[in-house]
């Protein structure tokens, strides 16, 4: 069964060569590796030409962003099933060969999430995490039931049904796809790590965290989730009464304080 493994990457100079490796020392005998590099000038191309011989196809050109990245390389895609691995990000060891064996064993299943580690980059275990419901419902509670994303594979059909990632999304175009699928059926489960995590300083949902919630709360509210999205769209904006220091422009503002003191 072959598999496509899209990998997006840019400016990944400090992990990209760690998630190329985790691909290609699977051994897996019907790989398709697809890398869609942005146009990267931190080194990362020298690294991407080093294992240029394992790719099925790469490119290193000016794109419009991480979700326009993956919608490219799946539309080249030939795998019966498929998934993405950001490219500071790992797969785990014999993950393909698991993932072969669940789809071929389970013929009616469409989407496959397996058990998810959360790690620094430098190994140190940070979580270990698997979903405890698979419904559309379980997942609008993101929170309390969040997916490892490098973890989910799935039948290409079934990307197909739901026409891909939203390119309007930069941050959580994968909770998005998640409810998406979750719509045409519920997620199987395996227990089983097939994918790594890697926490670092500059992770984009990191450095901007206030604005994935945001987006969080407008993808909720997509999905016709108003009242959960309401709930996402407070947690930023409490964090920003937090930072009140670094908006002194509004909190030396007597009227605002008055108003902080009552309500907040």
């Amino acid at each position: 069964m072959k598999i496509s493994v899209i990998m997006p990457s840019y400016n990944q100079v400090d992990f990209i060569e760690k998630s190329i490796q985790s691909v290609v020392n699977q051994n897996y005998p019907d790989l398709e590796f697809i890398l869609m590099d942005g146009g990267s000038t931190d080194g990362s191309l020298e690294l991407i030409k080093k294992y240029s011989q394992h790719f099925s196809h790469w490119q290193s050109e000016k794109d419009d962003g991480q979700s326009a990245a993956i919608n490219a390389g799946m539309a080249r895609a030939t795998g019966a099933i498929c998934c993405w691995l950001n490219s500071d990000d790992l797969l785990a060891p014999r993950a393909l060969e698991k993932v072969e064996k669940f789809f071929n064993s389970n013929p009616d299943e469409e989407w496959l999430i397996g058990h998810g580690v959360f790690q620094e980059a430098d190994g140190k275990l940070i979580q270990n995490k698997n979903p405890n419901g698979t419904s559309f419902e379980d997942f609008v509670d993101w929170q309390n039931n969040g997916i490892n994303q490098p973890s989910v594979f799935w039948r290409k059909e079934l990307w197909e049904k739901v026409n891909g990632l939203d390119g309007r999304l930069n941050f959580v175009m994968d909770y998005d796809l998640w409810l998406k699928f979750a719509q045409v059926k519920p997620a199987a489960k395996l227990d089983d790590i097939l994918g790594i995590t890697v926490f670092h300083d500059d992770m984009k949902t990191q450095v901007n965290n206030a604005e994935m919630y945001v987006e969080h709360a407008l993808v909720l509210a997509k999905h016709n989730c108003i009242e959960e999205g309401f709930n996402h769209i407070v947690r930023p904006v409490k964090r920003a009464f937090e930072l009140d220091h670094k908006l002194s422009f509004i909190t030396k503002n007597r009227f605002y304080r008055k108003w902080r003191d009552k309500n907040v």
